[in-house]
């Protein structure tokens, strides 16, 4: 099983659509961020901000679960913005979560199977 530093570098290198992949413990703390080399690294995000959009992603997660229960298991939440998109994914088997920045024409879908195949 990939460590945390390892499984965003590798979901990273799965497709161009990545700006940048965030991996998270259940509280929310990031373990994990990598930045895209063909974004340009993009605005560096400081440590106390990782965490506060890191718990906001887990409290989105949580307040979908109540949804699993109408429409089956939840794969990914797609957080739509202006200017970019965020794909939200918890692994129950590793009890992790998993944030990351995709270009706005990104198929989410597509994404979410190559993040998955990572997870296993």
């Amino acid at each position: 099983m990939l460590k945390p530093e390892a499984l965003a570098k590798a979901v990273m290198e799965s497709d161009d659509a990545f700006a940048w992949v965030m991996v998270l413990d259940e509280r929310g703390e990031a373990l994990a961020h990598v930045y895209s080399q063909y974004k340009g690294g993009g605005v560096k995000i400081r440590e106390k901000t990782k965490e506060r959009l890191g718990a906001l992603d887990a409290i989105f997660l949580q307040s979908f679960s109540q949804a699993e229960k109408w429409y089956g298991a939840m794969e990914f939440i797609l957080l739509a913005y202006g200017r970019t998109k965020i794909l939200l994914m918890y692994s129950k088997r590793r009890k992790i979560y998993l944030a990351a920045k995709i270009s706005r024409s990104a198929m989410a879908e597509l994404l979410f199977r190559k993040v998955r195949a990572l997870l296993k």
